[in-house]
């Protein structure tokens, strides 16, 4: 029986690798899996990190690996996170290209062949792709959230498809879906791009990092993934404990990072805009035993915010002046 994935042949360079953390997701892996084989034609390796699933998920892979030469399984010996499991993957990956990817969205056709041969043809090292929402039990495709969109169409109606983040930083306030990307391989590891080791928001600080340090960035009109999103399911979107005040965590260690490279203050005011958007849903969706806790971790962060910063906000962005002030204050809320 034929093959249902495209096998790299031994002599044959890997041209992108599919860094993928699972956790749970024997019932969604496969038709992820499936996805790849009729989207991609060039040759590409998937590596998915098992994160101590208590399921048979490790069986369900193991099974497709045992077939396809180009899928690998690591374990992790602990669960750490999708962050460890997303770092380890690149440890290990060979490719030219590196996509991250969730364990239960699914590729669109010819996109990442598409993206590729132009980053190749015009030497840029980060794409960034749209996705397609797939809401609800019925996955009713309602494209991408409605600021994702308009940002796009901004950056493509005042650059065309390649700009300079630099000179359009607000670019770096879309969604940081990780899934979005594609980048070279070599550099996320000359930029020492990392996930690291939280919970839930690790992918907030690549995602700048990744922004910020590429000289150019290919904004594809192509659709990546189905991203399958519902509000009354598992998705770590929903997710209203304890592990949502990680939410601070991400954005201070975001706040330090700007702060220690001269380069990257210029996207100092966007990161306040982004901050403000970020925790004012935070604070909606978090169980309301630990709302208090987050409300007053907001507050230190929003009390290293310049006066001059704070003015500039007033002047351009109103509605987010509001929230920040209100956060200063810690009340209303």
């Amino acid at each position: 029986m034929k093959n249902i994935f495209e096998v790299p042949m031994a002599s044959q360079e890997v041209k992108l690798s599919i860094i993928i953390p699972a956790y749970n997701a024997s019932k969604s892996i496969g038709r992820t899996l499936l996805s790849f084989s009729s989207a991609i034609t060039c040759s590409y390796e998937v590596i998915i990190v098992d994160d101590c699933s208590t399921d048979n998920t490790v069986e369900v892979i193991s099974n497709y690996a045992e077939l396809h030469q180009n899928i690998h399984v690591i374990s992790l010996p602990v669960n750490s996170g999708p962050g460890v499991a997303r770092d380890e993957g690149l440890k290990h990956a060979i490719g030219e290209y590196i996509l991250f990817f969730d364990s239960d969205d699914l590729m669109r056709r010819n996109a990442v062949d598409r993206t590729i041969a132009f980053l190749d043809k015009n030497n840029i090292d980060v794409a960034v792709l749209r996705y397609a929402i797939m809401f609800g039990k019925e996955k009713k495709d309602i494209g991408m959230w409605e600021r994702d969109s308009q940002i796009y169409m901004e950056v493509q109606n005042k650059f065309g498809l390649i700009f300079e983040p630099a000179k359009f930083p607000y670019f770096l306030t879309v969604t940081n879906y990780p899934w979005t990307k594609i980048c070279r391989a070599d550099f996320l590891r000359s930029n020492n791009i990392e996930f690291g080791r939280l919970r839930l928001h690790e992918d907030i600080l690549p995602h700048w990092m990744i922004l910020m340090n590429a000289k150019k960035i290919y904004v594809s009109t192509d659709v990546i993934c189905d991203y399958i999103f519902d509000p009354d399911g598992g998705n770590i979107t929903n997710n209203k404990s304890a592990l949502r005040l990680q939410c601070v965590d991400a954005a201070n260690v975001l706040y330090s990072t700007l702060q220690s490279k001269p380069i990257y203050k210029p996207y100092l005011f966007e990161f306040w805009k982004f901050a403000a958007c970020l925790l004012d849903w935070a604070k909606d969706v978090i169980d309301t035993s630990y709302k208090q806790q987050l409300l007053s971790s907001i507050q230190n962060i929003f009390l290293k915010i310049s006066f001059e910063e704070l003015q500039r906000i007033y002047h351009t962005d109103k509605d987010t002046y509001s929230v920040i002030y209100k956060f200063i204050l810690n009340k209303g809320f």
